[in-house]
């Protein structure tokens, strides 16, 4: 007789289901996954989570959120099918990292005055912790979204005094940079100016406390409403898309934006 398996909301329950499903009594599907095989799954799972916080979906976070939690539960048993590694590995890294970087907290280090000063100090300590790295922008990974990426590594130049002094500074950079841009006479060298451009509104972003892949990621969402709001009241029209023109669609599209303000 198969035994009955029921949520019990802990961790214990969820990591005996995974290794129900890759056992030789589970699931085909599961037991052919592997490191690499699982990948994608654990890149989608982030990415419908940020998109559960952006919404403040509390339904959602918590469903994404634990998908997330089974795919490191999934890497866990694989690692432990592999013996390379196993779930207490894992915690034990992480509980040795949080320990070892709040020194001021689980040590006798003196309290840091602010949050800035906490961040000096991680730099520090993860300097000592990967001695191997070359430079002080090793470390956010390079596989990261481009905007995320560009971001990290402007901080820690940044904590490396590698900064401007002041807001307007960058403001100026940015109308060098657009200007740079109309002067571009080849591909190449457009390319290398929207570069610039979008390195530079980056920093800015870092300037004024605001997540660039997050505002952007926003942005993109307030795009995609809008447009489908278009398209909405086009076809109730009976006409296509392809037959309105400009006019019609900038009178939507500042209708939707006041349909925003109306919601906010």
């Amino acid at each position: 007789m198969k035994k009955t398996y029921s949520p019990k909301g802990t961790y214990q329950g969820l990591n005996e289901i995974i290794k129900k499903l890759r056992s030789k009594e589970g699931c085909p599907w599961d037991r052919e996954q592997t490191h690499n095989s699982l990948k994608p799954n654990l890149v989608e799972e982030m990415y419908e989570t940020l998109e559960a916080i952006d919404a403040n979906n509390i339904k959602g976070m918590t469903e994404e959120l634990g998908d997330i939690l089974t795919q490191i539960l999934f890497h866990a048993q694989i690692g432990e099918e592999n013996k390379t590694f196993s779930d207490k590995d894992i915690f034990t890294e992480a509980e040795n990292k949080l320990i070892r970087r709040h020194p001021h907290v689980f040590d006798k280090s003196p309290m840091p005055q602010t949050s800035q000063d906490v961040e000096k100090n991680w730099e520090q300590i993860k300097k000592n912790e990967r001695q191997e790295r070359q430079s002080i922008l090793d470390g956010p990974s390079k596989l990261a979204p481009s905007l995320s990426y560009a971001q990290s590594i402007g901080k820690r130049a940044a904590r490396s005094g590698f900064d401007w002094n002041k807001e307007s500074e960058i403001f100026e950079k940015l109308d060098e940079e657009i200007n740079e841009l109309h002067n571009a006479k080849t591909t190449l060298e457009v390319e290398h100016e929207i570069g610039d451009i979008l390195l530079t509104i980056t920093n800015l972003a870092r300037w004024v406390g605001v997540d660039a892949e997050s505002s952007l990621r926003k942005a993109s969402k307030r795009f995609y409403e809008r447009f489908t709001f278009m398209e909405y009241e086009i076809y109730k029209n009976e006409l296509e898309i392809n037959q309105v023109d400009m006019d019609t669609f900038t009178t939507l599209w500042n209708k939707a934006k006041s349909k925003e303000k109306t919601k906010s």
